[in-house]
């Protein structure tokens, strides 16, 4: 069995569709769409906040109570590469958890998250949140997986750029065990020098601190990179769907697809069929 992960777009009736995928399907499952409220003061992530989906507290609680009743999981994604250090401070902490509480009382029963700090700060507060390790943990090797296994994460997503090294990935499987997650449509630059700047860029890149030279900055050097040389998208880290088979020999069953700040313009129903059906 496949299970997959997908960006949410906070609409009623694509969890609909979403269900009806599940139900006629015997060999893959949608199990959660992830995202985040953008109109609360705790908004840093993995993503520029203002590209991704408007939604307030009111109808993200309508929604994943929604989900929920169709079988269909939400992960909140609290994922920055850094949160300039608030979450060692009282002030900040208090933030947090305040937080952890609303999501813990709506439904929410799983979090991506990056810091290892704040991984602990949720197991410390004795609510049940299943963690998982996001991409840009940048985890590449066995060794690092079994890091995120002995702080009781239960899935990792791995880093795109070890995406078609299968003999690390085997053994990161044999490691950690049936949690290890791979992004199948991964389009930055292969291992690009950029990254890490990247990550950290996109966490302080709040409604309070955005401008589009800002933001354009590295999305257009990786563009310009992609764009140096003709083998260059064909070297990228996506997945076709007819190749899924390979990674779930290699112990992968687990999926994701990435693009929340895409979902509302592309087809995310007609992208998961096809990696449903792998064709």
């Amino acid at each position: 069995m496949k299970y997959f992960s997908i960006p949410a777009d906070f609409k009623l009736n694509t969890i609909d569709r979403l269900h009806e995928l599940n139900v006629s399907s015997k060999n893959a499952k949608l199990i959660e769409t992830y995202g985040q409220v953008t109109s609360i003061d705790l908004v840093n992530s993995g993503r520029v906040t203002d590209v991704l989906p408007k939604v307030d507290l009111k109808d993200f609680e309508k929604y994943v109570m929604y989900a929920r009743s169709k079988d269909i999981r939400f992960n909140y994604t609290l994922n920055p590469a850094c949160m300039g250090n608030t979450e060692f401070s009282e002030e900040g902490i208090s933030e947090i958890v305040k937080l952890l509480k609303t999501l813990d009382d709506m439904g929410v029963d799983s979090l991506t998250i990056t810091s290892p700090q704040l991984m602990e700060l949720v197991q410390a507060t004795g609510m049940n949140f299943k963690i998982k390790a996001s991409a840009i943990c940048e985890i590449t090797s066995p060794s690092k997986s079994l890091f995120y296994k002995k702080m009781n994460v239960e899935r990792i997503v791995v880093d795109p750029d070890i995406t078609r090294d299968f003999d690390c990935l085997r053994r990161i499987s044999r490691v950690f065990g049936s949690g290890v997650e791979i992004i199948v449509n991964n389009v930055c630059y292969k291992n690009c020098a950029y990254k890490m700047f990247h990550y950290n860029h996109e966490a302080h890149c709040t409604p309070q601190n955005t401008s589009q030279t800002i933001k354009d900055y590295f999305f257009n050097r990786c563009s310009m990179q992609k764009a140096g040389g003709f083998k260059n998208p064909m070297r990228l880290n996506w997945i076709r769907p007819e190749d899924l088979k390979y990674y779930m020999d290699a112990g992968i069953f687990y999926f994701k697809l990435q693009g929340r700040q895409n979902v509302l313009q592309g087809d995310i129903i007609k992208t998961l069929t096809h990696y449903f059906s792998e064709e």
